[in-house]
């Protein structure tokens, strides 16, 4: 999240000072895969400045600048799926996608079945040392396709990949454990097919759990944002994942990371 406090100290340090922490780390990855919690528009920020708690407060922008930072990071797919994409409306996902195509930074996400949002795909099959990886996108803030969908279509891209990772936008926030709801609904994307499911939204780090050998991580916390009013929203994880074909092991490995209060993000020591 990319406006308000994150705007403001990027403003005044430049766009990498958010990252400069942790840059090497990114860089040193093939492939690092995001969620873009808000639109890349030249529309004027709406938050900044604006009082905690009021509507304004929660309505995000990025600067069109950001498209190339996140490249120039190693961040070359985001997933768009998820309850602030739309703050700008059709006009913000409309740039949105124009500016990463330019940046050449891939996209995917679940946001509604209108005709709108058909240039927006589902999920993206990337290839790595000739290992296709399938990233599909659920966002329980959707404004339709329900969680069928999404299995149906992991079942599908089983066929079509090696790998079939699902970044999922759910659950309540600041709450350390995820629903019985969306256990549930995180085991049944497993049984679909999928290998490893990550999520998001809930502002913490929750809990992370083996089920039929495949790993879910319920949420990852923050990453990049401005929220510091208790030790949890400080903290976050990112997750370094690696492949292996033959015998065919998905490995994880989680990284703390903290934010701190001048806008970057950097391991927790």
């Amino acid at each position: 999240m990319f406006d308000r406090n994150i705007r403001i100290a990027a403003q005044k340090s430049g766009n990498d000072f958010i990252f400069a922490p942790i840059a090497t780390i990114l860089k040193n990855q093939q492939l690092v895969v995001a969620n873009l919690e808000g639109p890349i528009t030249n529309f004027p920020s709406k938050s900044v400045g604006s009082a905690i708690g009021s509507p304004a407060n929660y309505i995000f922008t990025f600067d069109p600048s950001l498209a190339e930072t996140l490249k120039q990071h190693q961040i070359s797919l985001v997933d768009l799926g998820n309850n602030h994409i739309l703050n700008f409306g059709q006009a913000g996902l409309d740039q949105t996608l124009e500016f990463l195509k330019t940046a050449q930074v891939q996209y995917f996400g679940q946001i509604g079945p209108t005709q709108d949002f058909k240039s927006l795909p589902l999920a993206q099959i990337i290839e790595l040392n000739q290992q296709k990886i399938a990233f599909i996108s659920y966002n329980q803030f959707s404004t339709g396709q329900p969680e069928t969908v999404i299995e149906t279509e992991i079942s599908t891209l089983k066929l079509q990949a090696d790998w079939v990772i699902v970044l999922a936008h759910w659950d309540r926030e600041y709450e350390p454990v995820a629903l019985p709801a969306t256990v549930k609904l995180a085991h049944r994307f497993i049984d679909a097919g999928a290998d490893l499911v990550i999520g998001s939204h809930p502002h913490v780090i929750q809990n992370h759990e083996i089920y039929q050998g495949r790993e879910i991580y319920y949420s990852l916390g923050n990453f990049v944002f401005d929220q510091y009013f208790e030790p949890a929203v400080k903290k976050g994880m990112m997750v370094s994942v690696k492949l292996y074909p033959q015998p065919k092991i998905l490995d994880t490995t989680p990284m703390l990371i903290q934010l701190q209060t001048n806008g970057q993000t950097s391991l927790e020591k």
